[in-house]
């Protein structure tokens, strides 16, 4: 239903195709008058979601559940009500403009991806999909990769001298280091190494049987 009680009656006495209706009230709006009406929905969008990605998720959800098919696909009348709880007061005739554009066709339906593509944020569009991956486990890799991107700048520096440093402190030629060994022979470059930035390089490293550090393969890391 839409908002006015006679377009409601006019609507079920009309023998005229949605395509029909559409069309009138697009030019009774005019063009720039729904680009303007488009412009307040993506700003009202921008202003919903905020500096919080979740609220993208919230929007996914409330289109959800007004998706009665679960097929993508929005009524014009359930997408008015969306709108008004969404905080956006849609007119009759901006209402139909906006399905003149987005249901060509004229069937009652508009597929809401395509709508909300329209009006978000490219950043938090891919939020909206499920794109972007909010997860602890995603957390701790990009937390890795900062760790990473942290001792490579350390290294760089010293890699041509580490490896003849660190062998002097392989007391037994095997080519493996203990720990202790390996970050004593870093620290001897001006190289101190923290527990989290080891914990970040473990993944990377070449152990043997004893948990001992192939050192050599190390080097070459950090050379590459």
């Amino acid at each position: 239903r839409l908002r006015s009680p006679n377009r409601n009656e006019d609507l079920a006495k009309t023998t005229a195709s949605l395509v029909d209706i559409y069309r009138s009230s697009y030019n009774r709006v005019g063009d720039k008058s729904l680009q303007k009406m488009i412009t307040r929905m993506r700003e009202r969008m921008d202003a919903k979601c905020g500096n919080s990605n979740d609220n993208a998720f919230r929007i996914r959800k409330l289109f959800l559940a007004w998706d009665k098919q679960q097929n993508g696909m929005v009524h014009f009348e359930d997408l008015r009500q969306m709108c008004e709880s969404f905080g956006m007061q849609l007119a009759d005739d901006d209402l139909l403009a906006l399905y003149c554009v987005y249901d060509p066709e004229g069937t009652g339906y508009l597929a809401y991806m395509d709508l909300v593509k329209h009006l978000m944020h490219p950043d938090t569009f891919r939020y909206y999909v499920g794109a972007v991956d909010n997860s602890q486990s995603a957390e701790d890799r990009k937390l890795v990769s900062t760790l990473l991107e942290s001792v490579h700048k350390k290294f760089v520096p010293v890699v041509s001298e580490l490896q003849p440093v660190l062998a002097a402190f392989d007391e037994e030629k095997s080519g493996y280091l203990s720990k202790s060994d390996l970050l004593a022979g870093c620290a001897a470059l001006g190289v101190v190494v923290s527990d989290s930035e080891f914990e970040s390089l473990k993944s990377l490293l070449k152990t043997n049987a004893d948990g001992k550090i192939d050192y050599a393969h190390m080097c070459s890391i950090f050379a590459a």
